[in-house]
């Protein structure tokens, strides 16, 4: 029988808040890949701790507590569902910080409220297969746009720098291909002119010895769009 794995101990608010301090503590990280593990373990705990306390505040059953470090790195590993929900969910909300820093809040949300900009590849084609950026924003001009696409999924941890180079490279192509030039936006019909692209990655995703490496890249993909009007910037985050 598959075990369902071990948990630890939070049925009071004192567990919760013992549980938190402990968070803050890791265990000995000796790998990018488990400094990853721990990433994505805190996040889980966190947010599992958050709704254990909401429910023992309104006087209803918590959940079930967050497993331990060892058994979530076991039932969850790199690649599986809830792994890939946890980094995304994790990285939504750094990026949303991201915009803040540079649109201010409240241009901001509305950037992340308004409608996907969307191209169809075919005369007829079905919603399902519109490629989009997650966000586009007019830029300071008026007339043209900044498409922006997070890149949360593919892990370099255990990569080599050439394959660094080469997915940064794949990453940029696609963006261009999907992004760039004259698209529309579904819903609105509107027409606009994408002439900047803003790759997003995750730091958690992006060892610090490869960080040189992305950015390296980008601007030497970046130089040979210097006379078409298409500019590139990247933040690891």
């Amino acid at each position: 029988m598959k075990s369902k794995g071990e948990r630890v101990t939070a049925s009071t608010k004192q567990d919760v808040a013992r549980l938190r301090v402990e968070l803050t503590n890791p265990p000995a990280l000796r790998t990018d890949q488990a400094r990853l593990d721990w990433a994505d373990y805190r996040f889980y705990a966190d947010r599992r701790l958050r709704m254990i306390e909401d429910a023992l505040n309104a006087n209803q059953t918590p959940p079930a507590p967050p497993r331990t470090f060892v058994s979530f790195q076991a039932e969850h590993p790199p690649g599986s569902v809830v792994r890939n929900e946890i980094q995304g969910s994790r990285f939504e909300g750094r990026s949303r910080g991201e915009l803040e820093k540079a649109l201010g809040p409240e241009r901001a949300e509305a950037v992340l409220a308004q409608p996907h900009l969307s191209e169809s590849t075919a005369p007829k084609v079905g919603k399902g297969e519109l490629t989009r950026p997650e966000h586009v924003f007019t830029n300071p001009d008026g007339r043209t746009a900044t498409a922006i696409s997070n890149k949360s999924r593919e892990s370099m941890t255990d990569a080599s720098t050439a394959r660094v180079k080469s997915q940064v490279i794949r990453d940029l192509e696609e963006a261009v291909e999907k992004y760039a030039g004259v698209r529309q936006v579904r819903r609105t019909g509107e027409q606009i002119e994408v002439t900047r692209i803003w790759l997003l990655y995750d730091a958690e995703m992006v060892p610090a010895k490869h960080r040189t490496t992305v950015r390296k890249t980008v601007v030497e993909f970046a130089d040979m769009y210097l006379e078409t009007g298409l500019r590139f910037e990247v933040g690891i985050f």
